[in-house]
C-alpha cells in the first residue's frame, strides 16, 4: 500500500522480488532446515505476483508507471568465487 500511495503522489515505485533470495530457501517452514523451491516453483512464484501488485499499481506506461524488478537478474551472475572476490574481502579473519 505504500507504493501505491507513493505513486498516487506522483512517484514511480519500484516493486523487487526475490528471485535470488528465493534460492536460498524458503525460512516459512517449520522444519529445520530452510525448504529448498525448486526453479520452476521460483518462476511460478514470481509470475503470480505481477497479477496480485496491478490490483494496487498502474503498470501501464506514463510518467510514473510501476517497475517489477527480481534481484536474480543481477545476483544470478555472480558465481562462489566473485562472491569471495568482491564481499568476501571486507570479512577479516581471525
Amino acid at each position: 500500500m505504500v507504493l501505491r500511495r507513493f505513486q498516487q503522489a506522483g512517484h514511480r515505485p519500484i516493486a523487487l522480488v526475490g528471485g535470488a533470495t528465493g534460492m536460498i530457501g524458503d525460512p516459512s517452514g517449520k522444519s529445520e532446515e530452510r525448504n529448498l523451491l525448486s526453479p520452476e516453483m521460483l518462476r511460478a512464484n514470481i509470475v503470480g505476483l505481477e497479477p496480485q501488485l496491478r490490483r494496487f499499481l498502474d503498470f501501464d506506461p506514463g510518467p510514473n508507471s510501476a517497475i517489477l524488478v527480481n534481484n536474480y537478474d543481477w545476483m544470478g551472475k555472480f558465481g562462489y568465487l566473485e562472491f569471495l572476490r568482491d564481499v568476501g574481502k571486507h570479512f577479516l579473519s581471525t
